[in-house]
């Protein structure tokens, strides 16, 4: 396969990426899980602000991440980057809402009611015994239709792009970025430089002239060097006499 198409193989990748976010988030969950438990003795006001809190903290997270860094710490784990479909930068804000917009838009067409009953003390959260309003019901068989159609979409784009990256404009690589200040690495089968007239020591990286130049001495080093047995042609051009 190229690598031109194994970079956006990006399945696995992102159902993991998404298990990491959420452990991320968890402790968040988890505290709100123990204030709905002991609702009763709390003020309704307080409900009412820790379930907007949740409802929208996933998207705020994702939505910071992915504008500032182009990448949830989940993705940032399994090596991967959202980027804007030139594929020269990573996505901008406006993007990264983009992304995120329909469960955005049923969250705040359900969040207001879901705040009327709470409020009211008749949100089912307030009472997990009853069965979920009819409101409930419906945005939860949206929610698992929009994941259907997102799987769907991703499964046969070429690029791996769910519908909300045609949305946003975007596309989800693997992200092989080297770092910048990473010294290039010595190729095993390169030959050695050997100036004329000196021997190669494979062990010690040096020449026989002594200087320790490794595999590629300078040139200029080399070239200004006398041999300790030359004479200075001046000196031996001289007769003897003038010696």
């Amino acid at each position: 396969m190229k690598m031109s198409e194994e970079k956006y193989r990006t399945f696995w990748r992102r159902f993991w990426a998404g298990v990491v976010d959420g452990i991320v988030l968890l402790p968040i969950a988890l505290l709100a899980n123990w204030i709905w438990a002991h609702h009763a003795a709390l003020p309704r006001a307080l409900l009412a602000v820790v379930h907007v809190g949740t409802s929208v903290m996933y998207y705020a997270y994702s939505i910071y991440f992915l504008g500032r860094f182009g990448q949830t710490l989940g993705k940032m784990a399994m090596n991967l980057r959202v980027l804007d479909l030139s594929e020269q930068r990573h996505v901008t804000y406006l993007q990264a809402i983009r992304r995120d917009i329909v469960p955005l838009a049923i969250t705040a067409i359900l969040l207001p009611n879901e705040l009327y009953q709470i409020m009211d003390g008749r949100f089912s959260l307030q009472h997990p015994a009853t069965v979920p309003d009819t409101a409930s019901i419906v945005s939860g068989s949206v929610a698992v239709v929009w994941f259907v159609i997102e799987v769907t979409t991703m499964m046969f784009s070429s690029k791996r792009r769910a519908l909300h990256d045609f949305i946003a404009g975007s596309v989800v690589v693997k992200d092989k970025r080297k770092d910048e200040d990473a010294e290039p690495a010595i190729d095993p089968d390169a030959e050695p430089y050997v100036p004329d007239g000196t021997s190669w020591n494979p062990i010690l990286g040096t020449n026989r002239l002594g200087r320790g130049q490794g595999l590629n001495p300078p040139t200029d080093s080399l070239e200004n060097e006398e041999s300790p047995n030359e004479v200075p042609q001046d000196t031996a051009r001289k007769p003897a006499g003038d010696r």
